[in-house]
């Protein structure tokens, strides 16, 4: 076939719509990006702004007048990073019509740089980065506010998860201890922990404890369906590729109504695609290629501690 620039630029469009479309898809979206707050940025470096507790309750003001409280202001800064993919189609491959054969490409790079934000969302529990608090992630020494009382979420496992029992004793333990996590003015928040990551290794073994509420290794064949994550009961439950380490998993609090996520995703440009649009260009002449690229610019930060435990 005879390949004009009208050609070329008619055929991008129909890639870039190929494109869009597989992105904006909430299917095949990495079930951890559910673990992030997405900022919109507008930077080289989003400075993600946090506001501390505005008050530590009413005050009695019957024989006097009301002391005024204001949020302490946090930040965090995340370097949003540029990422880009791509592949080249030989100008011959156009002229003997077989073209066709990456007709499916641009569906895939768009679930693939979803997965990436993603990966990059599950890289953050073991780099165990620095908080807006300027503590690690996951410590046991974090103090917060007006009475330094630690909020320690980086817990003991049992060691062993044999037993159902052993699970069930660890998930006690997780809520009790985010349940007495206080904010910056030393207010008790009643967190209650609602979602489980855990590493590939002790993905069945989870399954098996929460929906079967028995002995982990009987009967034997309860795997955990096929997929990242599975619903159990008010848990949901996600694996993270991600994780080295076999015995080291988190649960984590995330509501999406009221915007609190264990971390953040900084989208500064949406990945899009772009592409050879014209046969006077140098890679169509010289190359002899039509090439096809990919660009975004994110990256992915630490939310709030307190919404986190890490079982080590």
């Amino acid at each position: 076939m005879i390949v004009t620039s009208d050609y070329l630029a008619a055929l991008l469009t129909n890639y870039q719509a190929q494109f869009g479309s597989t992105w904006n898809e909430r299917e095949n979206a990495d079930v951890l990006l559910q673990l992030a707050r997405r900022m919109p940025s507008s930077t080289l470096t989003e400075t993600v702004p946090f506001v501390g507790a505005g008050t530590t309750g009413p005050q009695d003001v019957t024989h006097g007048t009301v002391v005024f409280q204001n949020g302490r202001q946090y930040t965090l800064s995340i370097e949003n990073k540029t990422w880009q993919d791509g592949y080249e189609v030989q100008r011959e491959a156009f002229a003997d019509d077989r073209y066709k054969m990456y007709a499916d490409y641009p569906a895939h790079y768009a679930n693939e740089f979803k997965a990436h934000i993603g990966r990059i969302v599950g890289d953050l529990f073991e780099l165990n980065g620095l908080a807006y608090d300027g503590i690690a992630m996951f410590a046991n020494s974090r103090a917060l506010g007006l009475t330094a009382q630690v909020n320690d979420n980086l817990l003991t496992a049992t060691g062993t998860y044999t037993t159902a029992a052993n699970v069930f004793t660890d998930i006690r333990a997780g809520q009790t201890a985010a349940m007495a996590f206080t904010n910056d003015k030393g207010v008790a928040m009643g967190i209650r922990l609602n979602t489980i990551i855990v590493p590939i290794g002790l993905y069945d073994q989870f399954y098996q404890a929460l929906m079967y509420n028995s002995y982990i290794n009987q009967p034997t064949g309860q795997l955990a369906p096929t997929g990242d994550s599975f619903q159990a009961g008010e848990y949901k439950v996600i694996m993270n590729r991600q994780l080295t380490d076999a015995g080291d998993w988190y649960m984590t609090y995330v509501n999406q109504g009221t915007g609190k996520f264990p971390f953040v995703w900084s989208d500064r440009e949406a990945p899009h695609m772009e592409g050879t649009t014209s046969t006077d260009s140098y890679e169509w002449r010289v190359l002899r290629k039509a090439q096809y690229t990919f660009y975004g610019r994110y990256n992915a930060g630490y939310g709030n501690p307190l919404y986190a435990v890490k079982f080590a």
